[in-house]
């Protein structure tokens, strides 16, 4: 399949953005392509729906996310 899936992370109270790029089973050599649904699930574990690939009928892939960050604290902001 030409193209890759990636994904991204992004917290909106930070400013950072992580990016998974070229998504790959090593031991099948190969990755996820034309996703149709995504869903979260528990800690950092990502399920995609692959639908329309013309080389299989149908997979879901299982993607294991590294954990995040711990996030800083904001600083407090302390009156005149």
């Amino acid at each position: 399949m030409c193209g890759h899936t990636q994904i991204i992370l992004w917290d909106p109270r930070g400013d950072v953005i992580d990016s998974f790029y070229e998504l790959r089973d090593p031991e099948r050599d190969d990755g996820p392509a034309r996703i149709q649904e995504t869903a979260v699930g528990d800690g950092v574990c990502l399920y995609l729906a692959e639908n329309d690939n013309c080389h299989r009928s149908t997979y879901l892939w299982t993607v294991r996310l590294p954990e995040p960050a711990p996030r800083n604290p904001s600083p407090k902001k302390t009156g005149l």
